[in-house]
């Protein structure tokens, strides 16, 4: 029974000591690393490749523009084309200073957007093993996915924000056990390579997105409150 009473006490005074606290936990959002909002028009183009497909080029470029226009609303953005053609438009081969004025000038694009998806398959891995007359064998399939892009100040040149991300994809695997007995998984090739350009677009994104947090706040601090990336 004095067990009890001390138990009992003991919650109580927790109660009344959390009753009695000046501070409360509140959801704070923490403001993008990169507000676009900042920048009138954002030019986009179509991001490039040395061995991905032109599908795959198109689908990333789109995915980065669905992305961006779903976690900042309102951001104008002109799709400026496939990077060869933008710098042929304006008579340049390659991107410094001199080419972005050329761009804004004729475009009216403060910012551009440019990346770089690169899609290899790997070499396919086999395992072998002998632990018994029967023969264990595993096969897989992979492919690796990289995807890279920069956001760049017409005006002046300066790179404003890069990221980059990495991810490999199984695109098939075998095995077949000591006994004789197996297994054979095949995934689609077209629909694993979208899979893992969604992946990679969703997090090379992240800095554009608006983040939650719980925050220790006074108790008569407003229910909602807002946060810097740096806090």
């Amino acid at each position: 029974m004095q067990t009890h009473r001390i138990a009992l006490g003991l919650i109580i005074g927790c109660l009344l000591i959390a009753g009695c606290s000046s501070t409360r936990t509140i959801r704070v959002a923490v403001q993008p690393r990169v507000d676009l909002h900042a920048y009138p028009t954002v030019g986009l183009v179509t991001f490039s490749s040395s061995n991905a497909s032109a599908d795959l080029e198109r689908l990333s470029t789109q995915r980065f523009l669905q992305e961006i226009q779903s976690a900042q609303p309102g951001t104008r953005v002109v799709e400026l084309g496939r990077e060869a053609d933008v710098l042929a438009s304006v008579g340049r081969s390659s991107w410094d200073p001199q080419t972005l004025r050329a761009v804004k000038q004729l475009r009216g694009v403060d910012v551009i957007v440019l990346g770089r998806l690169d899609v290899t398959k790997v070499k396919p891995k086999v395992q072998l093993s002998a632990t018994s007359i029967w023969k264990a064998l595993d096969v897989r399939a992979d492919v690796n996915g990289s995807l890279s892009a920069r956001l760049i100040e017409t005006n002046n040149g300066a790179t404003m924000w890069t990221d980059s991300s990495q991810l490999t994809t199984n695109l098939a695997n075998a095995h077949v056990n000591d006994h004789g007995g197996g297994a054979i998984g095949v995934r689609d090739t077209d629909a694993a390579c979208a899979g893992m350009v969604a992946q990679l677009v969703c997090d090379i994104t992240d800095a554009f997105r608006v983040h939650y947090v719980n925050r220790t706040v006074p108790k008569d601090q407003p229910e909602t409150a807002t946060a810097s990336a740096g806090d």
